[in-house]
């Protein structure tokens, strides 16, 4: 059963953020799976793709565990936030309905029928594309099952060396092979209608999550154990070879997702940022200083580790790094170091836990690491893909006032320019928060002259970076 119900009285819900805030909210709609509920907490600031864990519904006096709600929107209308949610399949089964009254009573079967037929009215093309993916995939598996049978006679090293040879013969036609599915896939869902995808994306899921989720990364992705999508694991397993999963078969469908667009535009990415590293810092040594450079949202910092490697100019660097994740800081702490230690670098690395909730409720203080401003530069990759306008313009014009003359502010975000979006939400629930080119520009900080502003794209056009230099004077 679903529940269609287009306004509900006074029903509330409750989450804990990622970050432990509790988020309250009263219900405005719940249909299905999606679940919007608004909260006037002015201190909120939610980030598309997180994870509220647990979720629980307020009824008449009764609390109703909803399991995870993973947030599919965030809109702030200027006194209070809009926010939708996607609920775990079947999730008021047993809790908003109860069996027949009595034995003589039948079950709901109209009900069901009526629930059938919302599968059964699914767009015929897309039906179709599903079932190829499933039939191709389920054959891809049992053939890799037999060719790993075949590798059992063999010993331990000789196996692992085939194996290796194996996947990496399979990459580009594996890839190729899909993508011709996918890529029609795509095309079919970009033209459903907003009250359609629902339906659409439970078929997805309960056709294509048993051949996909056996994927390390497709496996993270989903589950989020961090709470969040883009964690620093995540990255991580982007950056490094694809070819990760217990069998053959879950090593083919882990390659074919690390080639993807936004895997590709991930990696190029950060050789963009590692120049901007090298550029900025370049010039700021002319001065014989070094170069301070601030990074909010951190992560594994791979450009910084590329940077430390590659770059005696990382000598004259002293890099203020924040992100609201303690596992994620721990890691960042240790890679860097390490290379820090193994290149003999001796640039400074300040390492800081907080939350752009935090770093917006502070800007007015002359606290933490970034009190007096001067920095050369500022940059945010990543966290506007998650942001809504509001935060990311409130986040540009902080940047700027802690900007020395001539210093840079870059901040990225992802551009649905190639095909990916649909198998992204529709498979793996990730949700990204799309720009093109004029609303990039339109997050430009309020007292920084136009002229001061660009915006540039990497190789594959999916990552646009938006750049503001600060005037001398």
């Amino acid at each position: 059963m679903s529940v269609t119900t287009n306004t509900v009285e006074p029903w509330q819900v409750a989450g804990r953020a990622t970050q432990g805030q509790e988020v309250r909210g009263a219900v405005s709609h719940v249909g299905g799976t999606r679940l919007v509920f608004e909260t006037g907490d002015p201190h909120l600031t939610l980030r598309l793709s997180e994870v509220l864990d647990p979720f629980r519904l307020l009824i008449n006096g009764k609390e109703i565990p909803a399991g995870r709600a993973v947030v599919t929107s965030a809109v702030h209308n200027g006194s209070t936030w809009v926010c939708e949610v996607a609920l775990p399949e079947n999730w008021f089964e047993g809790k908003l309905t109860s069996l027949p009254a009595g034995p003589g009573q039948k079950p709901a079967f109209d009900e069901f029928l009526r629930q059938w037929q919302r599968l059964y009215a699914l767009r015929p093309e897309y039906k179709i594309v599903l079932s190829d993916l499933h039939s191709l995939l389920t054959h891809l598996r049992l053939w890799l099952e037999e060719v790993e049978l075949g590798l059992k006679s063999l010993d331990a090293a000789e196996r692992a060396q085939r194996r290796q040879a194996i996947i990496e013969g399979l990459d580009a036609p594996v890839v190729q092979s899909v993508n011709v599915l996918h890529e029609r896939f795509e095309e079919i869902t970009a033209r459903l209608n907003p009250e359609e995808h629902a339906a659409h994306q439970s078929l997805c899921r309960r056709l294509l999550h048993p051949l996909f989720l056996c994927s390390p990364f497709g496996h993270r992705t989903y589950v989020k154990p961090l709470g969040y999508a883009g964690d620093y694991e995540m990255v991580n397993m982007i950056m490094r070879s694809p070819y990760e999963g217990p069998s053959l078969y879950a090593q083919a469908v882990n390659v074919w997702l690390l080639r993807q667009y936004p895997s590709q535009a991930h990696r190029h990415r950060i050789a963009f940022l590692t120049e901007k590293l090298i550029q900025e810092t370049a010039r700021v040594s002319l001065q014989k200083r070094p170069a301070r450079i601030f990074n909010l949202g951190c992560g594994p910092a791979h450009e910084i580790q590329k940077f430390l490697r590659e770059s005696a100019l990382s000598d004259w660097a002293e890099f203020t790094l924040l992100d609201f994740n303690q596992e994620t800081l721990h890691h960042a702490r240790e890679v860097l170091e390490k290379a820090r230690q193994e290149h003999q670098r001796q640039c400074r690395i300040q390492l800081v836990k907080k939350s752009v909730m935090s770093l917006l409720k502070e800007a007015g203080k002359n606290t933490g690491p970034e009190a007096g401003g001067g920095y050369d530069l500022v940059y945010c990759a990543g966290l506007f893909d998650y942001l809504p306008d509001r935060t990311c313009q409130q986040l540009m014009n902080l940047f700027y006032q802690w900007l020395a003359p001539g210093g840079l502010l870059v901040a990225t975000n992802v551009f649905p320019c190639q095909p990916f979006r649909h198998m992204l939400e529709y498979l793996l629930d990730w949700r990204l928060i799309y720009r093109d080119p004029r609303q990039m520009l339109a997050l430009k900080p309020a007292a920084a002259p136009p002229e001061a502003a660009r915006v540039v794209s990497d190789l594959t056009g999916t990552n646009l970076m938006l750049e503001v230099r600060k005037p001398l004077t």
